[in-house]
């Protein structure tokens, strides 16, 4: 089966909220196809929560409903279409968290509760179950993004932080520096990324308006470097991403007058 990415979560800057899940297919050029529905309803809106899976299932968490800071985590296949159900809360509610993960884990890093999250939680996706507590970010930022191999996972961008910090997957730690990326402070909030067994892509950011993408090659630190440019400038970032091993694809986000 084709390499499937699903894109999910969205709303509250320039619409109403959305419960919708598409599937994207890198390998496949073409339009995303729906994929289902998130559960609604007061505390179970996944709006602007952070999503990883594994080959298997993607649970999606956290987020903000009419100002309150959710705490659960819903799931869904990654194999049959169909509506997320619960998966279990997480430790601490938040949202706008970095995520990266491997077939067994998925971590979530740092993430805003009306401050910043000072700490990283992980599930484990072959036990439905509340998530733990796992280590601290190397610097806290919210609105960042995660990639990663088997091994690692890389956190890049966000309000608040102008490093990359690197995570060992088997490791209760805080994270550590990896590198830099050009652009600093917001310019890198909302940025997508995506990965493969060697290399890390992130694409746009807010504020940013350009279409480059940088990369990292995820087995030796340094700051990223110039990948190439997008066919669209991607202007006020908020960026979801998906990828093979062959291809990386970004889509959604918002511009400076509207939905992307």
């Amino acid at each position: 089966a084709a390499t499937k990415g699903l894109i999910m979560a969205g709303g509250g800057i320039h619409g109403s909220n959305s419960t919708y899940m598409n599937a994207v297919y890198p390998d496949v050029q073409g339009t995303a196809t729906s994929w289902g529905n998130l559960p609604g309803g007061t505390g179970l809106d996944n709006t602007e929560g952070s999503g990883i899976g594994n080959s298997t299932i993607c649970i999606v968490a956290g987020g903000r409903d009419n100002n309150v800071y959710v705490v659960k985590g819903n799931y869904m296949s990654m194999e049959t279409a169909g509506n997320g159900t619960n998966f279990g809360n997480l430790a601490t509610a938040a949202m706008w968290m970095a995520c990266a993960g491997n077939e067994t884990v998925g971590i979530y890093y740092s993430g805003w509760r009306g401050a910043y999250n000072n700490f990283s939680q992980k599930y484990t996706f072959a036990s439905a179950g509340t998530a733990v507590y796992w280590g601290n970010p190397y610097s806290t930022m919210y609105n960042g993004a995660g990639a990663s191999d088997s091994t690692h996972g890389l956190f890049v961008g966000g309000w608040g932080a102008t490093t990359i910090a690197l995570y060992t997957f088997s490791t209760n730690s805080t994270a550590t520096s990896f590198g830099t990326t050009p652009q600093y402070d917001g310019n890198w909030q909302g940025a997508g990324a995506a990965s493969n067994q060697v290399r890390a892509v992130y694409a746009g950011g807010h504020t940013s308006a350009t279409n480059g993408w940088q990369y990292n090659t995820i087995a030796t630190t340094g700051n990223s470097q110039a990948f190439g440019d997008g066919v669209n400038a991607f202007g006020d970032g908020w960026l979801q991403a998906a990828g093979s091993m062959e291809r990386a694809v970004a889509g959604g986000g918002t511009l400076q007058n509207g939905n992307a």
